[in-house]
């Protein structure tokens, strides 16, 4: 998911490289949450079409959806 927000800009792939500021994804569902058929799960925020369409490609790529309820990890984790 970080990487398709590097292919629309947002991210650096070279310390050089300029961050746009203008492009983002919005995720309107998260993980473990029901999903309806048709419902809008994230936006892509782009500023041109080739890159959108690409984020577009690893996105799909890396959510996947099923009738099963996923299991959400901690993500902070008390220290022993």
């Amino acid at each position: 998911i970080g990487m398709a927000l590097v292919e629309l800009g947002g991210g650096r792939k070279r310390a050089e490289d300029l961050i746009d500021h203008g492009v983002g994804i919005y995720f309107a569902k998260h993980l473990g949450h029901p999903v309806k058929k048709g419902e809008v799960i994230l936006k892509i925020y782009s500023n041109d079409e080739s890159s959108g369409k690409q984020a577009l490609e690893s996105l799909m790529a890396a959510i996947h959806i099923s009738s099963k309820k996923s299991p959400v990890p901690k993500l902070i984790r008390e220290r022993i």
